[in-house]
């Protein structure tokens, strides 16, 4: 006799096997001790974990015999799980539905049988947990109790490792989407605080949300097209405006910012070692950015208030730079070209020469101080960097250096 009529809601059932993953897997422990179990307490030579997909009957676990894969046509389980519940046989050659099926005229030679289905926690029918003798016999309510509590412990160990698998790639998913947040917020950081360039003919364009000038692949020479945007939608929000004006290519672009006009702010107190500090020579500076407008204004304020300085654009020409000069101070960007700041710091605290170089990282990434650190910098500054907190950090910790022994 064959299981002609398939399980009521055969597709839905079929999509929620396949999406246990079950199918067609090693055996484990866990499903072993479960067939094991069913045997004992049944009292049976041979107990199986079954799974009933399209064609077939595929075993997961044995106890008893070797499994193997039989035709779905051929199957007493696929019967246990068209029946929907629990499916005894005490003497399946007395039966005249199954004293001719194939798994009791042929192997295992099937007298005794007793299939609980397979239930998902929403009814879905998978297989069987079924125990088999070669001699007929009935069996007890306690029997029965002890099959359908072992057969939903297999569910409830496929239906775990499920949950467990779907958590894993949800977490997995919003790490990612933390990443992206971060990497989002980080590039909003830099555009908020990098410095406006000169506008590096569309200026009535410029102001628009994500709008860019000519750019290459390379990041240096562009960003998100959000500065300006940002920048003029801030001003506004504080009551002022801002507005470009160039008189043409090749004449430059100027900006004018314009806000309504605050109360004096006190000064600020005059620290303890202010004397010290001003006692300090004037410092040598090496600045390294590849935003040359950045670069060369940084340059220029410490240069006007009477140190050497420096320029390079990229970290090769920082290298080739401290070959043949030793710096007191190294003002780093962290987003360079060719190699980051991270890699560059690293090479130059190898130079015996520079031990006593102060390193400060100046980025438009706010949040990698912590990576700055580690990396070898003495301090970390986001952009736009305040040059007059940023001259008295440097010659406080240029006095403190000279009073150590």
């Amino acid at each position: 006799m064959e299981a002609i009529y398939p399980p009521p809601n055969e597709p839905e059932r079929l999509r929620r096997l396949h999406g246990f993953g079950i199918l067609d897997t090693p055996a484990e422990s866990s499903f072993d001790a479960i067939t094991r179990l069913a045997a004992m307490s049944l009292r049976t030579p041979i107990a199986q974990i079954n799974f009933i997909d399209e064609t077939r009957q595929w075993c997961k676990s044995a106890w008893g015999l070797q499994p193997r894969a039989v035709s779905r046509g051929e199957s007493l389980c696929a019967h246990a799980l068209v029946a929907g519940d629990m499916l005894v046989i005490p003497n399946a050659t007395e039966d005249e539905r199954f004293r001719d099926h194939p798994q009791v005229v042929g192997e295992p030679r099937v007298v005794f049988y007793a299939g609980a289905v397979l239930k998902t926690s929403d009814g879905a029918g998978l297989g069987t947990l079924c125990a088999i003798d070669h001699e007929p016999h009935g069996i007890a309510d306690d029997e029965e109790v002890a099959l359908r509590t072992l057969a939903n412990c297999a569910v409830i160990c496929l239906e775990g490792r499920l949950a467990a698998k779907r958590l894993s790639e949800a977490q997995g998913r919003l790490e990612a989407a933390r990443h992206n947040r971060d990497e989002f917020l980080a590039m909003l950081a830099h555009e908020l605080r990098a410095p406006l360039a000169p506008i590096p003919a569309d200026l009535e364009e410029i102001f628009e949300l994500f709008r860019q000038t000519e750019r290459s692949l390379a990041r240096s020479p562009g960003g998100m097209g959000l500065g300006l945007t940002l920048a003029r939608r801030l001003a506004e929000l504080h009551g002022g405006t801002l507005v470009a004006h160039s008189e043409g290519l090749g004449c430059g672009s100027e900006f004018i910012l314009t806000l309504r006009r605050a109360a004096p702010a006190s000064a600020s107190a005059v620290g303890d070692d202010e004397d010290a500090v001003t006692a300090v020579p004037p410092m040598s500076i090496l600045v390294v950015d590849d935003n040359r407008d950045t670069a060369d204004a940084i340059a220029l304020y410490f240069e006007l208030s009477g140190h050497e300085t420096r320029v390079a654009y990229r970290a090769a020409e920082a290298l080739a730079i401290v070959a043949n000069w030793t710096p007191d101070v190294v003002l780093s960007d962290i987003g360079l070209p060719d190699m980051d700041g991270y890699e560059l710091v690293r090479a130059l605290r190898k130079l015996e020469r520079l031990q006593a170089t102060t390193f400060v990282a100046i980025t438009g990434y706010a949040d990698d101080r912590a990576a700055a650190v580690e990396a070898g910098y003495d301090a970390h500054m986001p952009k736009p960097a305040d040059a007059g907190r940023l001259e008295q950090f440097l010659m406080k910790r240029r006095a403190s250096n000279r009073r150590s022994p």
